[in-house]
């Protein structure tokens, strides 16, 4: 299986890790990390997958599936509304009612905010 470097990448970024501490607390070289977010290998082992997996706290589908990525409905969206609708799609149905919630609350600030300028 292989890694969705994007998503791991964003991942680490969000969380503040860096590869080499990644690294360090799996016990995985620096480099062999590397090669494993970079497709430098033809195959990750479903071990270390699974230990990414579980040091992002995501699942293995969000870090290795491709489909999910940047197609989504009839559209490409750019990687930041990708991850937040794959994200959405993760939740438990009260968290999604949450959400939606919260993001009607928030277009609505913005159009209030938008009839004051």
């Amino acid at each position: 299986m292989k890694i969705q470097e994007e998503r791991v990448l964003l991942l680490m970024e969000e969380n503040g890790i860096t590869q080499r501490e990644m690294a360090r607390d799996l016990v995985i070289s620096p480099t062999t990390l590397n090669g494993y977010l970079h497709g430098k290998y033809l195959h990750v082992p479903d071990d270390v997958i699974c230990e990414i997996a579980d040091y992002l706290r995501v699942s293995v589908d969000y870090i290795t599936d491709r489909s999910a990525l940047l197609q989504i409905g009839n559209g490409i969206h750019d990687k930041e509304e990708a991850v937040v609708i794959d994200n959405y799609r993760h939740l438990r149905p009260s968290d999604k009612k949450i959400a939606a919630d919260l993001i009607s609350q928030l277009l609505k600030n913005n159009c209030e905010d938008s009839s004051k300028a």
